[in-house]
């Protein structure tokens, strides 16, 4: 049966790595991932400190019931070339590549992951990325996540406000396809206004709609209507439970029945591992 099962990432939060009181505080929210920060959100002045805050913090293992990601910076400098001390010195659940425009992007640092816990994640930020979405996506089996860069895309684009989610719809369906042709996750970009809740939760909305698994957030009060957002509500756990125990009966007493009808719809198999997805999520999830 072609199930993939991950971590959930409703909720990935980037917190930048120089900023130690954001940090002490993540144990108590609810986040299904955190992305330290060494690129955007921290000063070059401040580069090596944080690194070294970091490398500290995911040894520590006190986060580890999140998943723990690091963006790093470009090895293009010298902040980039010096990052590769995270790959020696701890072992964070993966590494976030920032500006990838091609396959290559990802596997120069397959060589550098010297254990089998820690995985790639690409930025998808630039219109080279989405041009060759699929190509970096087939690239590598230590790939296993795109996340979308949108305000990089955006500006690269060349979109205003008004019509900024129009304009990169074509960018995330691509990204979407290419993930979902080679089982990997991906989340979606920031919302930058985090005190617009409404908007927020409309953008989260059409994500989960698309398709995507979780969405990058930029403050705490973000992560749990994300979280609701992208979870299967009850009443969707309670009809998939129905399907799988409805179809795997019929199965027990007919192995040759393909669809069997409930509530006046025609179920397919293809329908029963759809909701077996989701009743996996939700014991993923612990509800």
């Amino acid at each position: 049966m072609d199930e993939i099962l991950h971590r959930p990432r409703r909720s990935v939060l980037y917190v930048p790595g120089s900023n130690e009181k954001a940090l002490s505080k993540l144990a108590s929210l609810e986040a299904d991932a955190v992305i330290y920060d060494l690129e955007d959100a921290v000063v070059p002045i401040l580069k090596d400190h944080a690194r070294s805050i970091i490398i500290d913090l995911v040894n520590s293992n006190q986060h580890h019931k999140k998943e723990q990601i690091v963006r790093i910076n470009s090895d293009e400098n010298e902040y980039g070339k010096k990052d590769y001390e995270i790959l020696e010195k701890c072992e964070p659940d993966a590494i976030l590549i920032p500006k990838v425009n091609h396959r290559d992007d990802i596997l120069k640092y397959v060589p550098y992951l010297k254990n089998k816990k820690t995985m790639l994640w690409a930025m998808m930020e630039t219109p080279h990325a989405i041009i060759n979405a699929y190509d970096i996506a087939a690239c590598s089996e230590k790939l296993n996540c795109f996340v979308m860069g949108t305000n990089d895309l955006s500006k690269e684009l060349d979109l205003n406000d008004l019509m900024r989610r129009t304009g990169l719809e074509t960018s995330i369906l691509t990204c979407l396809i290419a993930t979902k042709a080679n089982k990997l996750s991906i989340i979606d970009g920031v919302f930058n206004a985090f005190k617009d809740a409404a908007g927020f939760e409309e953008e989260c909305r059409y994500g989960n709609g698309l398709g995507l698994d979780g969405k990058t957030l930029i403050h705490p009060s973000q992560i749990e209507p994300c979280n609701r957002n992208y979870s299967p509500s009850d009443e969707q756990i309670a009809q998939a439970e129905k399907m799988v125990t409805a179809y795997e009966n019929a199965r027990k007493e007919n192995p040759e029945v393909g669809v069997i009808v409930i509530d006046g719809k025609q179920i397919e198999e293809l329908h029963v591992i759809h909701a077996r997805k989701l009743v996996a999520f939700k014991a993923l999830l612990g509800k």
